[in-house]
């Protein structure tokens, strides 16, 4: 299996979401902040084993945006850390909102719900998927931006598109 993996975060918790590139299937895993201030949540965020990386091929992220300073500040300490996690082998591609949503032909202003929506009836069929919360459905949609960017590449990573 290739996969891309979409990274949603907050301060507190981050959503990983493997895509598989040929079945659109979404392997989500969650890593929960410890509780403390926000110093101490970020320095002792959980990491995924060094396996987890072994078949991801790409990595899609979000640019926080439209927060006050003090988010903003504690959001760039979580960033640094997801960042840190990923193998330097791995090319990150970072997205602010409006664009992984109208890459996956979502309006750039849509809602949450909205998102979860769409995620939900491409992968309806999946078991768990009812567990998934918001930030997973996130995770998963800038992954499948990334795909669709690449399918429409020169070089696309899958030889058939959907």
């Amino acid at each position: 299996m290739s996969a891309i993996l979409g990274i949603d975060y907050s301060t507190w918790a981050i959503d990983l979401v493997k895509l598989d590139v040929d079945t659109l299937r979404g392997d989500w895993t969650r890593l929960d902040l410890p509780p403390g201030i926000a110093l101490e949540r970020a320095r002792r965020i959980p990491r995924p084993s060094s396996s987890y990386f072994d078949d991801v091929i790409m990595v899609a992220t979000e640019e926080p945006r439209g927060m006050g300073l003090t988010t903003h500040f504690k959001l760039g300490r979580v960033q640094g850390v997801v960042l840190s996690m990923i193998p330097l082998e791995l090319t990150v591609h970072e997205y602010q909102p409006h664009m992984w949503r109208r890459a996956c032909n979502l309006p750039g202003n849509s809602t949450k719900e909205m998102v979860g929506a769409w995620a939900r009836s491409l992968i309806a069929s999946q078991p768990g998927i009812e567990l998934w919360p918001q930030d997973a459905f996130d995770a998963y949609a800038m992954a499948y931006a990334l795909l669709m960017e690449s399918d429409r590449a020169a070089y696309p990573i899958r030889k058939e598109q959907p």
